[in-house]
This record gives structure tokens, sequence and C-alpha cells, in this order.
């Protein structure tokens, strides 16, 4: 297995995104995103 592939793949942003996320589930962390933030993010997603 090409070592090289294996690190660019668990670098991707995404991943790291699901990954964090997961832990922070895990753990019951009490993170949370601002409203605006939200709504800025959400409106983003949509165009």
């Amino acid at each position: 297995m090409n070592t090289n592939i294996l690190i660019s793949n668990l670098t991707n942003p995404v991943l790291l995104f699901f990954i964090l996320g997961v832990l922070a589930t895990i753990v019951k962390s009490d993170l949370e995103i601002p409203a605006s933030s939200a709504k800025f993010i959400s409106l983003y997603l949509l165009f």
C-alpha cells in the first residue's frame, strides 16, 4: 500500500471534519455553531 495516498486521504479536510464531529459527539461536547454562522453556512451551501 502506498503511504502517500493513505496520508493524503487521512488529511482530507472533509474526512477530518467528519471524524472530529463523530469524536465530539462521542465525548458529548457542548460545542455549537452560532446562529448567524449557521444561517450563513446554510445559505452558502444552498447556492
